[in-house]
């Protein structure tokens, strides 16, 4: 399954408590890569830079909500470039700060990416338009677009550290490869047996949801989601 469920937060504050008024929306990145890690809301991938402030409502057809803190979310090149100014219904989608997201796909090992077979018709239509929304569900590898083959990458990266684990390396060493990699999903999926490193990885990244997750690890029901 795949886009890790995140929580933002409130609104940053000054030193004086009050809620800082963003003049521009650039401005909210370091708070974003703070709160959420350096990472895209929708792909996953692990940017140490190149990482854009991305609007859930496009700011072209939601002038208001340009500078709205609570439409902010981080996007690769790719995923922001995907989705563009689509004007889009919100409720339309699933989101990955409204929404437990990891309900909603499955990986497979060769990278791809698709509605989870155990939803509703009407919820794998959603999964569906969410992932074309950010052109995730693609099976090929172009040379401009690095995300199915990094998911590949991380996939196979993360069954020799589920091997190496088991052969006498460190959590530490596993956690601090997830969080250089990327693909929090990846490493979810492939540990799914372990609840421990389950709940390691939901605690290493910073801003996963916790509600999204019962004390096993196991993904549940967002409150006030609409999975």
């Amino acid at each position: 399954m795949t886009m890790r469920p995140v929580e933002r937060g409130e609104q940053p504050t000054d030193d004086t408590g009050k809620p800082i008024r963003f003049m521009k929306y650039q401005e909210a990145s370091p708070y974003l890569k703070e709160r959420l890690g350096r990472y895209c809301s929708y792909c996953e991938m692990h940017l140490p830079a190149g990482l854009h402030v991305e609007h859930i409502q496009p700011k072209y057809h939601h002038p208001q909500q340009k500078l709205d803190w609570n439409n902010f979310l981080l996007a690769c090149v790719h995923c922001n470039s995907a989705k563009g100014n689509t004007n889009i219904i919100a409720t339309e989608y699933y989101w990955p700060d409204q929404d437990n997201t990891f309900l909603a796909f499955e990986y497979g090992e060769e990278g791809s990416i698709r509605p989870n077979p155990k939803l509703t018709p009407e919820q794998q239509r959603l999964a569906l338009k969410s992932l074309a929304l950010f052109n995730l569900s693609q099976k090929t590898c172009p040379e401009n677009d690095p995300r199915l083959l990094q998911r590949r990458e991380a996939w196979e990266i993360a069954k020799e550290a589920y091997t190496d684990l088991q052969n006498g390396a460190t959590i530490r060493t596993v956690k601090r490869l997830a969080q250089a990699k990327g693909f929090w999903s990846v490493w979810i999926t492939v540990f799914q047996d372990n609840p421990e490193m389950l709940n390691l990885f939901i605690q290493a990244f910073p801003g996963t949801c916790q509600q999204c997750f019962d004390e096993s690890g196991q993904a549940v029901k967002r409150f006030g989601g609409a999975i």
